[in-house]
């Protein structure tokens, strides 16, 4: 059966969204609830999501706000568990009750949480602790588990295998996604679900210049650039790309290039030009100068073949 739920995400940044933050957010939302199959149905005995598909009521600029209808494919056993006979028949009924209103944006909140945990850890380390994150997410997770009525352990464990279940870069995406608009002008919170994503773990997660190349490495940003491609890999990212700037005048010469996690390989596969968002890594010689050794593309905008 399919049963429907309302989902919202409100941005509180002051700042005016461009269209393609605004796109960002919206594709986060369509990755993120796909996870949501097999979180349920790993959490709650019984109860399985064959499918869910999302689609979008409104959408308010100024401070972005964001209305979904999230479809759920719900099947259940005859056989129930007792401690879970209420919420099934809650969210199989006719009317959902009040309390599983927000269900699905604190499911969607609590995995975006859980991958800042890992995009922080991998990109990171431990050389700090994300306490913003790690309290953010605990508190939605203790939240939504109540609301389950399962226990906290129980609904971890489920986000941890629906998202390491797929890539990595699946969930890297999604979150960066996600983030991209909170983090504008200096960052502001995110409020979801009667539930707050801190300005402390907004700014805590990874700027996407830290996740292209270590923090001490010192970089340069190019917004918008055209780079010509001058050899690649279709199949990895850190090897066997190099590049030069179509404009000269910025430099001239031929370096080795990497891909972001999130930049999808299959445009550049026939690209002779790219024009994107880069980061230049510089390294020092031997009499201390700065030369340029690799470029890190961040975005890219468009292909010329």
């Amino acid at each position: 059966m399919e049963q429907k739920f309302r989902h919202s995400i409100k941005y509180t940044n002051e700042q005016q969204f461009t269209l393609a933050e605004i796109a960002d957010s919206l594709l986060a939302q369509d990755k993120l609830v796909r996870y949501l199959p097999k979180i349920i149905s790993d959490a709650i005995p019984g109860l399985t999501v064959d499918g869910v598909k999302i689609s979008l009521i409104d959408a308010e600029t100024g401070s972005l706000k964001e209305e979904f209808l999230v479809s759920l494919f719900l099947a259940f056993q005859d056989d129930l568990q007792s401690e879970v006979t209420d919420l099934v028949e809650g969210l199989t009924g006719m009317a959902i009750p009040e309390k599983y209103d927000t269900i699905v944006t604190l499911l969607v909140i609590l995995v975006v949480l859980y991958g800042a945990k890992f995009v922080y850890s991998k990109f990171r380390g431990d050389r700090e602790n994300p306490a913003s994150i790690n309290g953010d997410y605990n508190n939605v997770l203790n939240i939504t588990a109540d609301t389950l009525n399962i226990s906290s352990d129980a609904l971890d464990s489920a986000v941890r295998g629906a998202v390491h279940q797929q890539p990595q870069r699946d969930i890297i995406d999604a979150a960066t996604r996600f983030f991209r608009p909170a983090k504008k002008g200096g960052g502001a919170p995110v409020i979801a679900g009667g539930q707050e994503i801190s300005l402390g773990a907004v700014k805590e997660f990874p700027s996407e210049a830290s996740m292209a190349v270590d923090s001490d490495t010192p970089i340069e940003p190019y917004p918008d650039v055209r780079i010509q491609i001058l050899a690649l890999d279709r199949q990895k990212r850190r090897v066997g790309w190099a590049g030069r700037f179509v404009d000269k005048e910025i430099l001239s010469e031929r370096l080795r290039m990497d891909l972001y996690p999130t930049v999808d390989l299959a445009p550049l596969s026939k690209a002779e030009v790219i024009r994107a968002d880069v980061m230049v890594e510089f390294k020092e010689d031997k009499d201390g100068n700065l030369i340029p050794s690799r470029i890190h593309v961040v975005k890219v905008h468009s292909v010329e073949i």
